[in-house]
């Protein structure tokens, strides 16, 4: 079979994989998706053990419960934006680097997201698209590949999308009612611990066949 990839065909398998600026991305990405599940676990513990409205419980904690909030919110505000800009990059480098030519189109990795419908489904495909091409162009390296990545990525999305699901339901009881149920909070908050999970398996499992797929290129600089 011919192979498709811009490969050196005299590459080094015992040559350790490059650590570069996207593996750095990746690295931001997965320790503050860590912090944010310690806080989310902090979280559920309040709402599902103590049964307590948690904006209630964190008015009468007050300053001690400013580090936790904050730190709920890293996922959204650092590991999100590094988690895109490493896919896109990824994504790009899939086309320059290995000559792949049917791919979605590059910036669907960043308004994938925000485009009405087409966010119903497209990060889920993109990220798939990510991990299957990695995974083809290092099929023939000597390395232990992490197991079942395309089904951690099925996970992330649908984790992702009750989580969002639960958020608009906590959104809706809180204007409504105005406070929030403990039981839907406790829902939206595993839902998030769950999808945040998957995805840094997602992140390790696609980063570990990328960094070994720049072992058979030829020498150029890596990003």
């Amino acid at each position: 079979m011919v192979n498709p990839y811009k490969t050196s065909p005299n590459y080094d398998q015992t040559k350790s994989a490059p650590f570069t600026g996207l593996t750095i991305l990746a690295l931001v990405s997965v320790l503050t998706l860590v912090a944010g599940i310690i806080a989310r676990l902090h979280r559920l513990w309040v709402v599902v053990y103590l049964g307590i409205n948690y904006y209630s419980y964190s008015v009468s904690q007050q300053s001690g419960q400013l580090a936790i909030e904050i730190i709920q919110f890293l996922p959204a505000l650092v590991s999100f934006p590094c988690f895109v800009v490493w896919s896109y990059i990824s994504h790009r480098h899939l086309r320059n680097r290995f000559a792949q030519s049917e791919l979605y189109q590059h910036w669907l990795g960043i308004l994938g997201y925000v485009i009405p419908v087409v966010s119903l489904f497209m990060p889920y495909l993109y990220i798939r698209e990510l991990y299957e091409c990695y995974r083809d162009v290092s099929t023939d390296m000597d390395f232990s590949k992490p197991p079942l990545v395309r089904p951690a990525i099925l996970l992330w999305w649908v984790f992702t999308f009750l989580s969002f699901t639960m958020i608009n339901i906590d959104a809706f009881i809180m204007e409504s009612q105005g406070s929030l149920i403990p039981e839907f909070d406790g829902a939206q908050t595993f839902f998030s611990i769950l999808s945040n999970i998957a995805v840094i398996y997602v992140i390790y499992g696609i980063e570990q066949c990328r960094r070994y797929a720049l072992i058979t290129l030829e020498p150029i600089k890596h990003l």
